[in-house]
């Protein structure tokens, strides 16, 4: 069962408790508009680690600078700090300015990417 706040489609908390109970669990979390998925996020949690890892996070071009991966990466920090886990992504300097707009700390940076983390900890 999809549950909808506003425009921004998520799994109910039963679910979400569900898929958690396992060793690996891969969601989506995306926004609609029109009919058309124009923003989402893509994330793993490995239950063995102490981290929700984001893959990607993309919104159309058509749909930038509109709020809409603030507000999806907030929805991850949610699930965050429900779950206890930092969240971690791996990314390029050219977005560098967003992730630390979103509270994302520089933890290590190489010639072509930067590991950034997010940490709950100090929340709970």
């Amino acid at each position: 069962m999809i549950m909808q706040q506003e425009d921004l489609y998520f799994r109910s908390r039963e679910e979400v408790a569900r898929a958690f109970s396992s060793t690996l669990i891969c969601e989506k979390l995306y926004f609609m508009k029109d009919e058309k998925e124009i923003a989402n996020v893509i994330f793993f949690v490995l239950k063995d680690r102490n981290e929700l890892r984001l893959s990607e996070i993309c919104v159309h071009p058509q749909y930038r600078k509109q709020g809409y991966g603030r507000r999806l990466v907030q929805a991850i920090q949610t699930v965050a700090r429900a779950i206890r886990k930092d969240v971690t992504i791996t990314t390029h300097y050219g977005v560098l300015d967003f992730w630390i707009k979103c509270g994302f700390k520089v933890v290590d940076k190489k010639e072509s990417y930067i590991n950034m983390v997010w940490s709950p900890k100090s929340l709970w």
